[in-house]
């Protein structure tokens, strides 16, 4: 039987930085959204390879290469799939046994699995949100958290009731499998009996970056221990590659330049109904690296916010280091003792949360400030800042530390040099500007859909035919888009479309270059221009029939054309 590599390749992707896997080959410089450089497969003087770091996808606009991470490493190596996934696994340092068939399914069965798996988790969720609505002490509860019924909504929040096996029989009548609700980590069994994981809890779905359920948390509304509570760990869910609530924030992160790390659901709800959508949360451990290299798809700064306590401080010291490690700047926030951002924010409001936000301190003035100027505290920032990989940060971290801490620079380069080698790259030859992105209407229409997928609604309300599309692969995306079968993301589309089609799509995910602020006017824009090319096309066909009508001198069809002329006129006037 063949071995299916499902699993592995979803933790790979989970796990990667294309930009990062891509920079081992090819030289990148950033572009707006995007990076760009040479392509690695044809020769090429000028720019035209593209990679986009929030799709995770790359694209060649000179040879028509594209797609994800793994296409990337095995068309760069000239791999197979499963040797690409080897070699990512070990530069990753993902542990498989390759030789065990058993640890991953593969194909259209682990395909299948993940769709049950999904299935059974949203009807979880509608189980637990329909419980909500029932219960007037969970509503309560939340009302008393000073939770609105739109936040509620929008995080889609539930309710366990009492009871040892409410979601088990429920799900039973469903008709979903025992088996099924286990592996979605639902259920446990004792004694030969079968108990529900969540009850009498407020439920807080746990969603992957496109939004579907994966797991829950919930928290006891009661005296009961312990306070919170998460699934097991599935096929589908890692604590260290989902951060709770990403899928809401990833657009505000990167149109507001940053992400603010917290540490608990309520923390997340809270700052997103006052205001600070760009929030997002690690599940009940300290962040991890896998994290934050997801979260540097979206934004290269990072803010984490804790409390004033020694606790607090440590995690801090933990957050900022491990944020910094993998490139990206790190200020920390610090609350009041005993103040959390949910007990912060309905206190004080979100103005007093700003204000603590503008006055967050970066990783060296955090340890100065936190630590003092003793030579203990000075050797652990230190070790941190060498343990930065990026060279030009690490270089601005140095300089930093030698200005406030009055410690020589030369001293610390040295002493960098003899520990670490140096990764400052010599510097690159000069390039001319890379082309622009020739894509039609319909292609940068769908791009713009594929990268911003709110903007689907648009379509669906503007265009009621697909028909006016003469793009092929475009309006069989769109299609599949505006069913619901697919969704925008890479991974989604790759399960219907070949990988030819894929190549091609992943330009189409290269983000285009746009006013953030303004993408349903685009979108629109975009939809008038081809309702007008539309209609141009159709009054040409007008008046090539009108010609030919007066030679003939029929008067009746002259007229009929005539009208269809002044119609198709007066509509694109319109538009």
């Amino acid at each position: 039987m063949a071995i299916d590599y499902r699993g592995l390749s979803e933790e790979i992707k989970a796990r990667a930085d294309i930009v990062e896997i891509v920079s081992d080959y090819v030289e990148l410089k950033r572009a707006g959204v995007n990076y760009k450089g040479l392509c690695p497969f044809h020769t090429e003087k000028t720019p035209s390879f593209m990679v986009n770091p929030q799709r995770q996808v790359f694209h060649c606009f000179g040879c028509g290469s594209g797609g994800d991470v793994i296409a990337f490493v095995m068309t760069r190596e000239h791999l197979n799939f499963v040797e690409a996934l080897q070699l990512l696994a070990q530069r990753l340092g993902v542990n498989f046994d390759f030789s065990a068939q058993h640890n991953y399914q593969t194909g259209t069965e682990g395909t299948e699995n993940r769709a049950v798996q999904l299935k059974t988790l949203t009807a979880a969720m509608g189980f637990f949100t329909d419980m909500l609505r029932k219960s007037p002490i969970a509503q309560q509860y939340l009302t008393n958290r000073g939770l609105s019924p739109g936040i509620v909504g929008r995080f889609s929040l539930g309710f366990a009731p009492e009871g040892w096996d409410n979601l088990y029989r429920y799900l039973r009548q469903q008709g979903v499998a025992d088996g099924d609700i286990k592996a979605a980590a639902l259920i446990y069994q004792k004694d030969n009996s079968t108990y529900d994981v969540f009850r009498n809890r407020v439920i807080f779905p746990i969603a992957d970056i496109h939004g579907q359920t994966i797991a829950f948390g919930g928290r006891v509304i009661s005296d009961a221990q312990p306070k919170y509570l998460n699934s097991a760990e599935t096929a589908l869910f890692k604590k260290k590659l989902t951060l709770f609530g990403l899928h809401l924030a990833k657009e505000e992160i990167a149109r507001s330049g940053y992400a603010i790390i917290v540490e608990g659901y309520l923390d997340v709800i809270v700052c997103a109904q006052y205001g600070f959508v760009n929030v997002c949360a690690p599940l009940g451990t300290a962040l991890t690296q896998e994290q934050v290299r997801i979260i540097k798809r979206y934004t290269r700064q990072v803010y984490v916010v804790f409390d004033g306590d020694e606790a607090g401080l440590k995690a801090a010291k933990r957050a900022l280091a491990i944020i910094c490690k993998n490139g990206l700047g790190a200020k920390a926030i610090i609350l009041p003792q005993k103040d959390d951002p949910d007990s912060f924010l309905r206190a004080r409001g979100s103005e007093a949360f700003k204000q603590e936000i503008s006055r967050a301190q970066g990783l060296v003035d955090f340890f100065l400030s936190a630590g003092g100027y003793g030579i203990d505290n000075i050797r652990e920032l230190y070790a941190c800042i060498s343990d930065v990989d990026d060279a030009v940060l690490r270089g601005s971290l140095i300089t930093e530390l030698s200005n406030k801490a009055s410690v020589s620079e030369g001293a610390l380069r040295d002493d960098l040099r003899r520990g670490k080698p140096s990764r400052v790259a010599p510097p690159p030859a000069q390039q001319k500007p890379p082309p622009s992105l020739k894509r039609s209407e319909e292609e940068t229409l769908l791009s713009l859909c594929l990268c911003f997928p709110d903007g689907l609604r648009i379509v669906k309300e503007r265009i009621k035919d697909l028909d006016c599309l003469s793009n092929a692969i475009v309006r069989r995306v769109f299609d599949a888009l505006l069913q619901g079968s697919v969704e925008s993301s890479f991974d989604s589309l790759a399960v219907v479309f070949t990988p030819e089609e894929m190549a091609y799509l992943s330009g189409l995910m290269v983000e285009p270059e746009i006013d953030r602020d303004n993408i349903d006017k685009n979108i629109e824009d975009y939809i008038k221009i081809i309702k007008k090319h539309v209609l141009e096309k159709t009054l040409c066909n007008i008046n090539v029939r009108l010609s030919r009508a007066n030679l003939a001198t029929d008067s009746e069809e002259i007229e009929q054309l005539q009208m269809q002329q002044m119609q198709l006129r007066r509509q694109i006037n319109k538009l």
